[in-house]
């Protein structure tokens, strides 16, 4: 728990106020890189759990449905922790707990399944996340994001 709070910690630090990005990092896949690492307004740590749990939970699911290697059990698990303390996130930005699990979670399924069309996309070239510079890009800021 101390190490999830220590997150939530960081991820209110992320949060700076300037102007708003050009495009919803929930809404579009914009690179995790370029949403965090720009001047600029940055998002709080909700978007990076969301992100990076729609990520990993799509590649897990694709791995279920067409074998292949996915993410680790760790991995999983450090999604799973993502997506708690991106409700923590909402809660202590004034969000009630019910509000911020639900948004949370509708949030979530966009970007899975964005993430999903964009393996379905590039499953038709070859493999669905390998040769992706956006989705290596991700995997890498997930995999620190998460640890």
């Amino acid at each position: 728990m101390r190490k999830a709070m220590t997150k939530v910690a960081l991820g209110f630090a992320l949060v700076v106020s300037s102007p708003a990005l050009a495009a919803d990092p929930l809404r579009e896949l914009v690179p995790l890189r370029d949403v965090f690492g720009t001047p600029g307004q940055s998002p709080g740590w909700d978007v990076a759990g969301i992100r990076c749990a729609g990520l990993i939970y799509a590649q897990e699911s694709w791995r279920q449905d067409n074998g292949g290697s996915g993410p680790s059990k760790k991995l999983l698990d450090a999604a799973a922790d993502g997506l708690e303390l991106s409700v923590y996130h909402r809660t202590g930005l004034g969000q009630s707990l019910t509000t911020a699990t639900i948004s949370v979670e509708d949030d979530f399924h966009v970007v899975y399944a964005l993430y999903m069309d964009r393996f379905t996309a590039n499953d038709k070239r070859g493999h669905p996340w390998s040769g992706d510079s956006l989705l290596r890009g991700d995997q890498g800021y997930c995999k620190v994001a998460l640890q």
